[in-house]
């Protein structure tokens, strides 16, 4: 797991959160691709307390990585990689390319795989997390490059796919309807991590999803962890901090 740089609170929040095996269920099962949730046999996920992000890509990403399998038995890896920039990077699959050469060259490193499963590598799903404030839009790695004419050239261009989950498309009732308990606290501060109004918006909401579903033996840090991180990225001084919970805290909390 990479946390990249210690300054961005996105680093340490989110990977804090998903790093729970129960939360990280929870996350996959509503926000993956359902065609691929539908084939994942959950029960054998883990995480793998490795990362894949290189020097020159922590500019751009930190990463979680579960070992999980296919209801068949295939082993694969699921990569959520956690999107650093506010923007739509340029040419996003480029760092991808990277970061999938990074976690196959990681694979072949593993003392036990030149005798594991005829020394074959493991599928490797990349899941991106993003949470800027424009919509994301996917370009094909052909169409970084110029006009391709014919199959001739066309066939040296890599083809594959990765995994979206962009925030934005996401309502806040949406996400509420997700039914997501304490992970919904999780999700919805970093979907409005750079719009404190639209947050606040909601925080009464998030304050009954405390009281509803926090158990203050188990739950302490991570509601703890949750209001540091509003703190981080919303630049809200601990005065109005206070006055916020003190008008939107239930009581039992």
């Amino acid at each position: 797991m990479s946390t990249g740089s210690i300054s961005n609170p996105h680093d340490k929040y989110i990977p804090e959160q998903l790093s729970n095996l129960e939360l990280a269920k929870t996350f996959l099962r509503q926000f993956l691709d359902q065609q691929l949730a539908a084939v994942l046999d959950f029960d054998k996920l883990s995480l793998l307390r490795d990362s894949y992000v290189d020097e020159e890509l922590q500019e751009f990403q930190s990463d979680l990585i579960y070992l999980c399998e296919t209801k068949s038995g295939t082993p694969v890896e699921v990569c959520i990689l956690l999107e650093h920039k506010s923007y739509v990077p340029a040419r996003p699959r480029i760092q991808l390319i990277q970061y999938l050469v990074n976690a196959w060259k990681s694979q072949i490193k593993e003392k036990d795989f030149d005798t594991g499963r005829d020394g074959l590598l493991r599928p490797v799903i990349p899941v991106l997390l993003y949470h800027g404030q424009k919509r994301w839009k996917d370009r094909s790695l052909e169409d970084y490059f110029h006009k391709i004419d014919g199959a001739e050239v066309g066939k040296y261009i890599p083809k594959f796919s990765y995994d979206l989950i962009d925030l934005n498309t996401y309502s806040a009732e949406e996400v509420a309807q997700m039914n997501l308990g304490m992970l919904e606290l999780a999700v919805v501060a970093l979907k409005f991590s750079r719009d404190l109004e639209a947050f606040l918006a909601q925080f009464g909401r998030l304050a009954a999803v405390m009281e509803i579903h926090g158990n203050l033996e188990t739950d302490d840090q991570r509601i703890t962890a949750f209001f540091v991180y509003l703190y981080s990225t919303s630049k809200v001084s601990p005065e109005d901090l206070f006055n916020l919970l003190q008008e939107n805290m239930p009581e039992t909390l």
